[in-house]
């Protein structure tokens, strides 16, 4: 993942790489910041594809290119084509969409010339099922260790769309615990996926240098006995 700072630089990326996948934010913007956390994810899943961002009213000139009005906004290119785009904080969309391009892109590449294409068919979906499921288990088990103390809640610490995220931020806070947080409403792979790896069925959940603490009851537990503070640091330094 890199930070495009000027158009002759994003130019050069484009025309040189198979698969680039552009993402458009802006500082002021709390959906970019959940966005971050993801686009950072799908970069290390998807090593041979280019992940740019640019920062839209600094580079306006690459904005302008592409109508973009608002942010988050996503464009994925082939050959420096428009194949896709992405209109706002839909992380899931995201998603599905590199996975479908760069499975495309990586077929094509390994493809040989005059290969029959239902050889290729018959090999892709058992290795190609397999290979996502365990992508997907990593890219959450990246996301639990993003921060040392991580939050997975429904909306962010900001705007909380539940009580009970609510009140998880608000105990982290009164403890000025510093913490990172993901939005499970915005993908659905991650709100299902994580619920399966920690065997944990509601949100939100805590975790602790990838350790699972626990969801609103045992931190508001904590949190009244004065142990939230102490257990935090503790699983910090067992990490």
């Amino acid at each position: 993942m890199e930070d495009v700072l000027s158009v002759a630089d994003f130019d050069t990326i484009v025309q040189s790489s198979p698969l680039v996948v552009v993402y458009f934010w802006a500082p002021w913007s709390h959906p970019c910041k959940q966005l971050d956390l993801v686009f950072a994810e799908l970069a290390k899943e998807y090593p041979s594809a280019k992940f740019l961002r640019v920062q839209a009213e600094e580079v306006s000139d690459i904005t302008d290119r592409f109508d973009v009005t608002v942010v988050p906004y996503f464009v994925l290119l082939k050959q420096g084509a428009v194949v896709h785009k992405i209109e706002g904080a839909n992380a899931a969309a995201l998603t599905q969409a590199v996975q479908k391009h760069y499975a495309r892109t990586s077929e094509a590449a390994s493809k040989p010339q005059g290969a029959a294409s239902t050889s290729t068919r018959s090999a892709v979906p058992a290795n190609g099922a397999a290979t996502a499921a365990a992508s997907s288990e990593q890219r959450i088990k990246d996301l639990m260790n993003a921060q040392p103390v991580m939050l997975f809640m429904k909306g962010t610490p900001d705007v909380p769309r539940c009580g009970f995220s609510r009140k998880v931020v608000d105990a982290l806070r009164s403890e000025k615990e510093e913490f990172g947080s993901f939005d499970i409403l915005t993908d659905e792979a991650v709100r299902q996926g994580i619920k399966k790896l920690s065997d944990w069925p509601t949100f939100p959940q805590l975790y602790v240098r990838g350790e699972l603490l626990g969801g609103c009851d045992i931190v508001m537990e904590m949190k009244q006995s004065g142990e939230l503070k102490d257990t935090i640091e503790e699983m910090k330094a067992r990490a």
